[in-house]
């Protein structure tokens, strides 16, 4: 390849055709460039695929771990919350109103935050007429006390499974 642009270099030359030769030079240097740009490039791609074949067989493999290591954990998680707590801050009014469904009418209470202390919840619920207080005390298991005013009385106990 590079006899034939030299020999049209020379030939250009001879002739007096400078310009032939000096563009028949730069073609062949430009030419031989583009062709090493695409071997490197077709190199850089072969390289490419292969680590992206990899990394999508790693990923593959961590998303299988990572998914084992949840589903165990969900699993302890549970059980550990079964046993411990089934009353949560997402619950406590499921169970708060259906203890006071049993004996009245949950919407004629008006409650206020729930304060979680020594494994029970405890609700303040005020009638919304203004007239009376009540407390309403929701416990780990699910057992439910509704008291009259500031825990004067029991009005009602009661075990509620949601």
């Amino acid at each position: 390849m590079y006899l034939i642009f030299y020999i049209v270099y020379i030939i250009g030359l001879y002739k007096n055709q400078t310009n032939l030769g000096i563009l028949a030079t730069v073609g062949f240097f430009g030419y031989t460039k583009y062709q090493a740009v695409e071997l490197e490039k077709d190199k850089l791609q072969a390289q490419q695929k292969q680590n992206d074949d990899s990394n999508s067989q790693s990923i593959n493999e961590s998303a299988n771990n990572e998914s084992q290591s949840n589903s165990q954990q969900q699993s302890t998680t549970e059980e550990y919350t079964s046993d411990e707590q089934q009353v949560t801050r997402n619950n406590v009014f499921d169970y708060a109103i259906a203890a006071v469904n049993e004996v009245g009418d949950a919407d004629l209470l008006k409650f206020q935050e729930p304060v979680y202390n020594n494994g029970e919840w405890k609700i303040d619920a005020n009638n919304k007429s203004g007239d009376g207080a009540n407390t309403i005390i929701v416990k780990d298991d699910g057992t439910v006390q509704i008291w009259n005013g500031p825990k004067t009385s029991m009005d009602h106990e009661t075990k509620i499974e949601l």
